[in-house]
């Protein structure tokens, strides 16, 4: 009879210990938080954070971000380590920042719609703020708005092509893809 519970315990012992390591971690990373593809869908995004590798799924896909921000501050909204084909074919972004009035004003979504209501926006950077360029693009590619909010609220980042923007296919067909972090410039 002691075998027994003996050999029982030993089982029970052996299923807690093989429960413990199978692959149930929480802790694990996860994938990347999808990006929303209108003003109200859009991911939202912390004060000094980033996302990065976000991939570009097709030439006039717009992504959108919600950002929360307090009137008389200065933000940077940029994007950064756009992606390279290997063959010279850069991604190329182009950004728009919406303030809640003029999000109200979209209706159709296309190019248009958006070049028509935008709040200030952005094609190429060029100056000290640009971000980093790990993956070998031109500077110039990159977007960034630097904006002093006019209200306490939230604002409605949208990020497109370039190609988009002026109708032709993209540049970059292998691995389009970039990154997007917004933060308060250092003084």
């Amino acid at each position: 009879m002691v075998k027994k519970l003996l050999f029982f315990g030993l089982m029970i012992v052996g299923l807690v210990f093989l429960g413990a390591c199978s692959n149930n971690n929480p802790t694990e990373p996860t994938d990347a938080p999808a990006v929303g593809s209108t003003p109200d869908s859009g991911l939202i995004v912390e004060l000094g954070s980033q996302v990065e590798n976000i991939a570009i799924e097709d030439v006039c896909h717009k992504y959108w971000f919600r950002i929360d921000v307090e009137s008389g501050t200065d933000y940077v909204f940029r994007t950064y380590d756009l992606t390279t084909d290997g063959a010279g074919n850069d991604t190329d972004t182009y950004m728009y920042l919406f303030n809640e009035n003029d999000k109200n004003e979209l209706t159709e979504m296309d190019i248009a719609d958006l070049e028509d209501n935008y709040t200030t926006y952005n094609d190429d950077c060029g100056g000290t703020l640009c971000g980093s360029n790990t993956h070998g693009t031109e500077e110039e590619r990159q977007s960034t708005i630097i904006w002093n909010a006019t209200y306490t609220g939230t604002v409605y980042i949208c990020v497109t092509t370039y190609e988009c923007v002026y109708g032709h296919n993209l540049d970059n067909t292998v691995n389009p893809a970039y990154s997007f972090e917004f933060f308060i410039p250092a003084p």
